[in-house]
């Protein structure tokens, strides 16, 4: 007969308490069904699982080795319990989250980490994309939720929320031709080489083009990055470039004929095509309250 997770529990308690009579009262039952208990467990296993030679049942190395496992079998029905409750209670098993790479990291990773402290059982996929690729991915159903900051308005069918504004400003490296040279004319920046970001699908961030030959970049990462070496200047989210500015890896370039710093709304977008599960709607309202306060 294959044994069962009463008996597992059992002779658990049995070997943490010592003895089959604590663990008897731990368990709210007679000593003798205890006893019962661990004896046709140790037929199931074949094994002895305690010595009763001496005052109280000692481990046997067999007993010692299966106590570490029946205890991580355990763990399991345990996660497994409450996984099934979860879903019974309509958690999501999985909540899948687009972020324009625009997101500030701090308040991503801080809401993230509670995200895993407040749903343990729920598996979180992150995609990231710049421009319309969160769009698409959420009113296509891809991902469940979105933070967005879009060029073209927001797909109707896809439910979202303003939440705030992202800043940009101009930045280049201290060593760049325009750094350091004051309020600069279109003419005096137009021939420098412009990094300007766009999206998976070729969707392109146009208006702030100013360069002659500008390059194009589908995530603002890269084109932080390229700015940092000196290949070229660009608008890129004030939030993220305060500590770089601070400590003199970039330079803040001043035109006479853009608005400094000029703004693009921010929005949570969920998707239309399936509801939003506890946890998915946590993430989303969580997310919210705290993008709008920043």
């Amino acid at each position: 007969m294959p044994f069962s997770i009463d008996q597992l529990k059992t002779f658990v308690t049995a070997a943490e308490a010592g003895s089959f009579s604590a663990a008897a009262r731990q368990l709210g039952r007679a000593q003798s069904a205890v006893s019962t208990a661990i004896a046709n467990l140790e037929i199931d296993l074949g094994v002895t699982l305690f010595d009763r030679a001496g005052h109280k049942p000692e481990l046997t190395l067999a007993g010692s080795a299966l106590l570490r496992e029946a205890v991580q079998a355990m763990e399991s029905c345990t996660r497994l319990e409450h996984f099934a409750a979860g879903l019974a209670g309509g958690t999501e098993s999985r909540v899948t989250f687009a972020a324009d790479d625009l997101i500030p990291e701090d308040v991503a990773a801080s809401v993230l980490r509670h995200f895993g402290r407040q749903w343990p059982d729920v598996e979180l996929e992150m995609l990231m994309g710049a421009l319309g690729d969160i769009g698409e991915m959420v009113a296509g159903g891809r991902a469940d939720l979105g933070y967005i900051v879009p060029l073209a308005p927001l797909p109707v069918s896809a439910p979202a929320q303003l939440v705030h504004t992202v800043r940009f400003i101009p930045v280049a490296s201290p060593a760049h031709p325009l750094a350091g040279r004051g309020d600069l004319s279109r003419e005096d920046v137009a021939p420098h080489r412009q990094i300007i970001v766009s999206s998976r699908g070729g969707e392109r961030c146009v208006d702030e083009r100013v360069a002659h030959r500008p390059w194009w970049c589908d995530g603002n990462p890269a084109i932080h990055a390229l700015v940092r070496n000196g290949t070229g200047w660009a608008f890129l989210p004030e939030h993220a470039m305060q500590q770089d500015i601070a400590e003199q890896r970039l330079v803040r370039l001043h035109f006479a004929f853009h608005p400094v710093p000029h703004g693009a709304p921010a929005y949570i977008m969920w998707t239309p095509t399936r509801p939003l599960g506890p946890a998915g709607r946590w993430l989303r309202d969580t997310l919210t309250e705290i993008m709008t306060i920043r």
